[in-house]
């Protein structure tokens, strides 16, 4: 091989390479931040992550020492901020809703804790909207399996004690 093929081959193999790491670069940094913004805001809720996930524009955790969840989602530049007190919710299921017309793909999946005081009053943690998010599902039915079964699981420890 001449020197001149391998330039070639170099700044082909670059050319390939440098946009994969800087993507994969971008994904980290953007998924450190959503973790700082979930630690502080439970920070200021005097809680501390003990367990935590991060997906797209969302993120969920929890503090299993003050029995406390948190959820933050930051949809367009529109954050919403939910903590929730574990000992004030009396149960948790998953919600499904299922496209009109359709008997395959999800509407909407949401993580719904329903309260003990005012009048059973839900609250509902979107974990997809095929209308905000992409078509298909990448991972959100086993979140929402894994975090319904960790809420329930507080709700079990909070509720014996």
């Amino acid at each position: 091989m001449d020197i001149f093929s391998i330039i070639i081959v170099v700044v082909l193999f670059g050319s390939f390479i440098v946009p994969l790491v800087w993507v994969s670069m971008a994904k980290k940094a953007k998924e450190k931040k959503r973790l700082l913004a979930l630690s502080q805001f439970a920070e200021s809720h005097k809680g501390k992550i003990s367990e935590y996930d991060l997906w797209k524009d969302r993120a969920i955790g929890v503090d299993k020492d003050q029995h406390l969840l948190f959820f933050i989602r930051d949809h367009s530049g529109k954050e919403q901020k939910t903590a929730l007190r574990l000992t004030d919710i009396s149960k948790c299921k998953t919600a499904s809703k299922t496209k009109p017309g359709q008997h395959t793909g999800y509407d909407h999946l949401d993580l719904v804790l329903v309260q003990r005081e005012n009048g059973e009053q839900e609250t509902k943690l979107n974990f997809y909207n095929s209308e905000t998010d992409s078509l298909t599902l990448t991972g959100e039915l086993q979140l929402i399996e894994k975090w319904g079964k960790i809420a329930n699981e507080e709700l079990a420890r909070t509720n014996h004690k």
